[in-house]
């Protein structure tokens, strides 16, 4: 008993070739989903750094004058 196989059609050839193509497509689209979700995690990251660095640099810059900082104390002290 010999087994006979039928010479693929066309349209069996085309659809062969479009599966492969589209699981390639997948892996691509999977590789860029985790490369570039990984590259904006780490912009966001370096942003919230940022901002945190200029607030605290502006928050050891500010500095209440004199006299305001004076008088808060006082009335403080005799409300007590």
């Amino acid at each position: 008993m010999a087994i006979i196989l039928e010479e693929p059609t066309f349209f069996e050839n085309i659809l062969n070739y479009a599966l492969f193509a589209g699981a390639i497509f997948q892996l691509v689209c999977i590789f860029a989903a985790i490369t570039i979700s990984q590259s904006a995690t780490e912009k966001e990251e370096e942003a919230a750094m940022k901002l945190q660095m200029s607030t605290a640099q502006q928050a050891l810059h500010r500095k209440l004058p004199d006299s305001v900082s004076k008088r808060g104390k006082k009335e403080k002290k005799k409300h007590r």
